[in-house]
């Protein structure tokens, strides 16, 4: 084990152990074997997982909103806003819709097998299997609660890459997660550490794997997937341009693209103002 000290959310110092690489292909055989038992995917079951969370983040708002101020330096109108409202609202209108996100479905059957051919066609979903689930640091509980609660609405088992640049964030959710009061362990799994745990992760077959973060080792997680013919979901910051045209009153303009730029996580999200594209006759 290789250990660091980091200031925890309560004020302290804490050593947080990042995940031995050689614990890592069990860890992931692991949560094949619990998906294998078919435990995660009755409804009651995935209720509970998401009440689990959104009981998590209640319960604990004032130590989220503190590890978020000490990892990003945001106060606590920037964790409500931005970390912890969209996760308490996600897990209720999952918890709202899951029954009906489960059902079957009838749909119509494509040609041409509808020609005079006695059959009908259903949609049943399933999910997938074991998800990986890869976390940026500029929205560290956001981006690791929300995919977690869809994740875990599907019936699915998952493995968290928390980010290590949020050491207190990390630590705590990590504590949160696994201690079996809020979710089932067995279900939820977290492997802390940096670039090398992240990399052996990938050298092992999930069945679905979520990243976000930037393009550069977006390419690197698609690369690994492709090896075992992993489905991806891939969130990838851009460069978003705003323009500004002759027909802009420019004040107005020039206000509201450094509330979007500013306002916005300083400019850490994926949909904030990169550059500007300005017409000739109005630059200044």
């Amino acid at each position: 084990l290789r250990f660091f000290s980091v200031h925890s959310y309560d004020g302290t110092t804490t050593n947080r152990k990042e995940t031995p690489l050689d614990s890592i292909a069990p860890l992931v055989n692991q949560a094949h074997q619990t998906f294998a038992t078919q435990m995660t995917q009755p409804y009651d079951y995935r209720i509970q997982q998401l009440k689990g969370i959104e009981n998590l983040v209640q319960e604990n708002w004032d130590e989220l909103s503190s590890a978020i101020a000490n990892d990003l330096g945001q106060g606590p109108m920037y964790a409500e806003a931005f970390e912890l409202s969209s996760v308490v609202s996600r897990a209720r209108y999952s918890q709202s819709n899951l029954r009906k996100w489960m059902e079957t479905k009838r749909v119509p059957t494509p040609f041409p097998l509808n020609l005079n051919m006695p059959i009908h066609s259903e949609l049943a979903p399933n999910p997938r299997g074991v998800a990986l689930i890869i976390v940026p640091w500029n929205l560290p509980i956001q981006l690791t609660l929300n995919p977690l609660i869809d994740a875990l609405a599907a019936g699915n088992v998952c493995i968290l890459k928390p980010s290590e640049k949020c050491d207190n964030t990390t630590s705590l959710l990590t504590d949160l997660l696994t201690g079996g009061k809020y979710l089932d362990p067995r279900a939820v799994q977290v492997v802390n550490g940096g670039a090398e745990q992240a990399t052996e992760l990938l050298k092992h077959r999930v069945d679905v794997i979520s990243y976000t973060g930037g393009g550069e080792v977006g390419r690197i997680v698609a690369q690994a997937a492709a090896k075992h013919l992993t489905p991806v979901l891939l969130e990838l910051g851009g460069k978003n341009p705003t323009i500004v045209t002759k027909n802009a009153h420019i004040p107005s303009a020039a206000l509201r693209i450094a509330w979007g730029k500013i306002t916005g996580n300083a400019g850490q999200l994926c949909v904030s103002p990169d550059y500007i594209l300005v017409e000739e006759s109005v630059k200044q």
